[in-house]
């Protein structure tokens, strides 16, 4: 009797310790998870973030702003944060464009903000981005500010965003649309610049990625964003492009 309980013993034993493991595993989300999971404060449940590019602050007219609004048991919250820019201009359209992704490997989800219209020293609508770090209290008010190697008139850096595991190293990347990127002296040929994710966020440097034959005018927003020949600050309202238009086209046409 007395081996047959040390015989039990033992086996229950080994079951706990090959259980501990897989629990472990479970606790801890892959990185596909991360990659889909927008939590800013890290409790569990998803959170939204709206980018509002025509928002004006204080008399700043279209300086642009992002909403935040934190998930929960009962859904979304009825108030949000609202994020803008250290020094919001007008018609920087902060807010433009943004993208989600854990950029530190802390576990939770950054944010990144495209304000394309962004002045950057004399060089006129050259844009930035803004990332914000996400932890237990949520996104910060304060950012860290990523630009060209070498901002220009009319790039329009952080027009379009994107973030993903694109050297898979389990920590996330940014991808950064600057369509206005003078390439080879062809003007609005356009440009990609690749911030690459690590412990300590994104870096200031980036890998900057051009098409294979770059030529004038790659980039079609040209003509909304500068108007002339002459860098100028857009107007409002809005001239969007037709295949931007809000209105859908009939059936048939």
């Amino acid at each position: 009797m007395r081996r047959a309980i040390v015989v039990i013993a033992l086996a229950l034993t080994m079951l706990v310790a090959a259980a501990c493991p897989v629990i472990a595993a479970v606790a801890q989300p892959s990185p596909t998870e991360r990659v889909d999971r927008v939590d800013f404060n890290g409790d569990g449940f998803d959170d939204l973030a709206i980018g509002v590019p025509g928002e004006g602050i204080g008399g700043a007219a279209l300086a642009g702003a992002v909403n935040i609004l934190y998930g929960g048991a009962g859904g979304l919250a009825g108030t949000n944060q609202l994020l803008t820019q250290g020094n919001p201009e007008p018609v920087d359209l902060f807010g433009f464009a943004v993208a989600k992704g854990d950029f530190n490997a802390d576990g939770f989800t950054d944010l990144a903000v495209g304000a394309p219209s962004e002045d950057v020293g004399t060089a006129g609508l050259a844009g930035a981005v803004n990332v914000f770090y996400g932890s237990a209290n949520g996104l910060p008010a304060t950012s860290q500010v990523r630009l060209q190697s070498n901002p220009e008139n009319s790039d329009r850096f952080g027009s379009a965003l994107d973030a993903g595991l694109f050297n898979d190293d389990d920590v996330m990347d940014l991808a950064v649309g600057a369509p206005g990127e003078t390439v080879g002296g062809r003007p609005d040929a356009g440009a990609v610049s690749v911030f690459y994710g690590s412990a300590g966020g994104l870096p200031t440097t980036s890998q900057t990625l051009l098409q294979g034959n770059p030529e004038l005018g790659d980039a079609s927003e040209r003509r909304w964003w500068r108007g002339s020949s002459t860098p100028t600050r857009v107007t409002w309202p809005l001239v969007l492009p037709a295949r931007m238009s809000a209105a859908p086209a009939a059936p048939g046409r």
